[in-house]
């Protein structure tokens, strides 16, 4: 559910865990199974803090944390290193090259800004 506050979501990909969408409102956003994270996810094959998602003005990082990998399509991010997450773009925590593909966790992000920015084109 959007709010006044929030700026993207996470949904999750077809063929993936049966997860809910997430709603992005905080400059910082932690993911993993530490249930001390914004977004927890009870799978021990994650890691307690797998990636971190950043907003600064108008720019979206994601940061990956973990031990296996976070993957931005089919790129993996690798250890500490943080890229920029454009709208649309597939993040993957378990990809089907480590777990059978109905196990997999993958988001589409989803940008509120460029959402609008569509609209008003389509409108034009």
């Amino acid at each position: 559910m959007e709010d006044a506050d929030s700026w993207g979501s996470l949904i999750p990909l077809a063929n993936t865990q049966a997860l809910p969408t997430y709603t992005l409102a905080k400059e910082e956003t932690q993911i993993g199974r530490n249930p001390d994270c914004g977004i927890c996810i009870n799978d021990k094959r994650l890691s307690g803090k797998h990636c971190l998602i950043k907003k600064e003005k108008d720019k979206i990082t994601i940061t990956d944390l973990s031990t296996n990998g976070t993957f931005l399509g089919s790129k993996k991010i690798g250890k500490n290193n943080s890229v920029e997450l454009k709208h649309q773009e597939e993040i993957w925590l378990l990809t089907a090259s480590k777990v059978p593909v109905n196990e997999t966790i993958g988001f589409r992000y989803e940008n509120f800004a460029a959402i609008e920015e569509e609209k008003k084109k389509k409108e034009d």
